[in-house]
């Protein structure tokens, strides 16, 4: 039993990590909760089951493509809730109230698109549960894990070996000083932003397949 829970866990919960880190990367940078965040968590699910269903595509392009619309919502996000209060130079509870505001609209979107009924991915997906003797595991739970880490991995990487990743800690750590060095705040803060969003649409994508259902 322990060993049982001990795979659940590791498994539900690294796809937590995927949305913490996207959390983590927006305040480290911008210093303010993105509550949007939650919204693009959902669409991004959304995209990968339309991609599976819809489309006819393995679960590794759906996740890719889910990863893509991310991005784009968080650019959009960036320049239309988040830049403007920036260049008027709001106060951190601004960025707070927009981003709440962005939120409502998804799920609003999400519930006018798809309906509130629950929605799931196609029982081909790995349901069945292979003994490893102290402990069973699906596919679908292997396949969450080993993306959460290689996720985290690449993006431990990326920040640590990185041109782009040095920027973004430095633009971390003091956005005027990374300014007078020669760093494009702006540009390393919309990366941030798609960086977290797309980090965000893959753990969606990841938590519908843990609990094959989905819903605004």
């Amino acid at each position: 039993m322990f060993f049982q829970q001990l795979v659940n866990g590791l498994t539900l919960g690294s796809a937590y990590a995927v949305i913490a880190i996207g959390y983590t990367l927006v305040f480290g940078v911008l210093n303010i909760v993105n509550m949007a965040h939650g919204g693009i968590f959902m669409i991004g699910a959304y995209i990968g089951l339309l991609l599976v269903t819809e489309a006819g595509m393995n679960i590794f392009p759906a996740l890719a493509g889910a990863m893509i619309g991310g991005a784009v919502l968080g650019y959009a996000l960036e320049l239309l809730a988040l830049r403007p209060l920036r260049k008027h130079k709001a106060t951190h509870l601004a960025p707070l109230i927009s981003t709440i505001g962005v939120s409502t609209f998804l799920e609003s979107v999400a519930l006018m698109v798809w309906g509130p009924q629950t929605r799931s991915f196609p029982s081909a997906f790995g349901n069945e549960l292979m003994d490893m003797g102290v402990f069973k595991i699906s596919g679908i739970q292997i396949i969450s894990l080993g993306t959460a880490v290689v996720l985290m991995v690449l993006l431990t990487v990326m920040l640590n070996r990185t041109k782009v990743g040095k920027a973004i800690r430095a633009t971390s750590e003091n956005a005027e000083t990374a300014g007078l060095l020669g760093i494009n705040t702006g540009r390393i803060i919309t990366l941030t932003v798609m960086l977290a969003s797309a980090l965000g649409a893959a753990a969606g994508v990841l938590i519908g397949l843990s609990f094959n259902a989905i819903e605004p």
